[in-house]
């Protein structure tokens, strides 16, 4: 893997591992704020998504743009949503009562685009590199059949050789993140990996890695999804 692809992935990994946190924050936040979308202030409750706001917030600074689309701060204080409520609910409007209430949650709406603009670059990224991998990985596969030809079934390929096939995979892994569902045997594929042994690379030549290479199609679908431009964007995600 290239100095620039790995970086990339760090960023990427780094950046979904915050996203699955503020997806938490929020979906507890949620919580909280029914009581401030009624019209009994919960003091408590007050507390308790203060103290998840602050650090929901600190996350969020944190978040690169993609294709110069930002993650915005959009939450507001709990005693903010409650006040909103109790004036909607003052002038009785359902339009208004339903406004007050989509607007309090208007988050979620920003973290649910946030994370399908993620998903697009990540499929992106799988498309431009994925085939070299898999290239890789059956030029190394056939390379350790060769120098495998006399093993016994259980016998152990050396670990050198099949160290860098369990790197090549784990690059795969790596690469597609979340964004793309797996192929049914590729749970076999590493528990073959793990073990090592002549039989095990049968299996993966003759069931797991042509069930795997269907991660390339996987991450070549929809294609017209992910917003235009390249991956060095300024501030952006993979562009420092």
């Amino acid at each position: 893997m290239s100095m620039d692809l790995n970086e990339t992935l760090k960023a990427f990994e780094s950046t979904e591992a915050n996203l699955v946190k503020l997806d938490q924050l929020w979906s507890e936040m949620e919580r909280f704020l029914s009581t401030a979308n009624s019209n009994f202030h919960n003091a408590e409750h007050e507390k308790e998504y203060e103290s998840r706001a602050r650090s929901f917030r600190l996350i969020l600074r944190t978040m690169p743009k993609i294709d110069g689309h930002e993650l915005e701060d959009e939450v507001d204080r709990y005693d903010d949503v409650f006040i909103a409520h109790y004036q909607a609910s003052e002038v009785g409007d359902f339009e208004v009562i339903v406004d007050q209430r989509s607007v309090a949650y208007r988050q979620r709406r920003l973290l649910d685009e946030y994370r399908f603009r993620f998903n697009s670059k990540r499929r992106e990224l799988a498309r431009q590199s994925a085939a070299d991998l898999g290239r890789r990985v059956d030029a190394l596969l056939i390379r350790i059949g060769e120098s495998s030809s006399g093993f016994e079934p259980h016998q152990t390929i050396p670990s050198e050789i099949w160290d860098q096939l369990r790197r090549e995979i784990k690059e795969i892994d790596a690469l597609v993140g979340s964004s793309v569902k797996r192929p049914a045997r590729w749970g076999d594929l590493h528990r073959h990996l793990r073990y090592g042994q002549k039989h095990d690379l049968v299996d993966i030549v003759e069931h797991d890695w042509p069930d795997g290479t269907e991660l390339e199609k996987r991450a070549n679908f929809d294609r017209g999804e992910g917003a235009s431009g390249g991956w060095r964007d300024g501030r952006g995600l993979a562009g420092a």
